[in-house]
């Protein structure tokens, strides 16, 4: 962002064996100790250089890092471009002025980068009633996770639909790769890229298993963060998950049900929103999609 700090942060973890992919969020506002000082995770990210931010995320999670992608806002915009858009549902108008988004009609959007960009970015997105009332998303930034996620399922279905070496989808990927994105040791030649392209090519993005970091909110030295909930039974086997300990999970076509209520502080107080989890196969962790604004992932446009 213009601070020079993370917008996003996430894992995925990738078995070319059994064509099964997770992907863990981030909160950009996390609570963690970098360096042996706390902070906010996104304060870790160093443009150019992703030491910090992986030894921070091995320090705190136990999550070795073993490839790096930094993707700037034009290597972005470029691959949505590169797959003819990308096209996602939404049950009511939506808008957020701080980005300049504005999606007047419900129904299937398609987004151009541009406008991919600032939906993926917006901190403050409301939905539009029939009345006409704006009501923005309650759940803040733990809401555009879900938002990323699934825009993230969307973005590698439209590359598949398109084919992942079509000139134009494989051209915008080599063409980010050499002037947009940073990447590690281990990915620097194009036949490698092209490589990790292909595994992706194999992964069904329906059924990739999507993760959140669970925390809760708290203001420390007037800063309002998310502090990580690290012990409970859910998270524990999340972080078993991305720290190699367990099998990737893989249970396609789960149908997302709202379970429970969690309360999301803000800084007006706290308000409450709708938590929706994918019923669970045995030994697995929950999916917890969290937001007022979040597209069915059942839904395909």
């Amino acid at each position: 962002d213009a601070q020079g700090r993370s917008d996003s942060i996430m894992i995925i973890r990738i078995d070319p064996a059994t064509r099964a992919a997770a992907v863990l969020s981030f909160p950009r506002d996390l609570w963690v100790k970098i360096n042996g000082a706390n902070g906010r995770i996104n304060t870790a990210y160093v443009q150019d250089d992703y030491a910090l931010l992986a030894q921070t995320i091995y320090d705190n999670f136990g999550i070795v890092i073993d490839h790096y992608l930094q993707v700037d806002f034009c290597a972005f915009k470029t691959i949505v471009d590169a797959v003819g858009g990308v096209a996602v549902p939404f049950k009511t108008p939506i808008i957020d002025v701080h980005v300049g988004l504005n999606i007047p009609v419900a129904g299937c959007h398609t987004f151009s980068g541009d406008e991919a960009l600032a939906y993926v970015r917006s901190r403050h997105l409301k939905w539009i009633d029939e009345q006409g009332n704006t009501n923005e998303d309650r759940a803040a930034d733990l809401g555009r996770i879900s938002r990323q996620q699934d825009f993230l399922r969307r973005v590698l279905q439209a590359a598949v639909n398109k084919g992942i070496y079509d000139p134009a989808v494989a051209t915008a990927l080599i063409e980010s790769m050499q002037t947009y994105i940073v990447r590690d040791s281990g990915m620097l030649a194009i036949d490698q890229i092209l490589q990790f392209a292909g595994v992706m090519r194999d992964i069904n993005p329906t059924t990739i298993r999507t993760y959140q970091v669970e925390s809760y909110g708290k203001v420390i030295g007037g800063v309002a963060v998310q502090v990580p909930k690290l012990k409970t039974d859910n998270m524990t086997a999340i972080l078993a998950i991305f720290q190699g300990a367990a099998p990737l999970a893989g249970s396609p076509g789960q149908v997302a049900t709202t379970t429970t209520v969690a309360s999301v502080p803000s800084a007006g107080g706290s308000a409450t929103t709708a938590v929706s989890v994918a019923p669970t196969v045995p030994g697995e962790p929950d999916e917890a999609v969290q937001g007022d604004i979040v597209p069915d992932e059942t839904v395909q446009c």
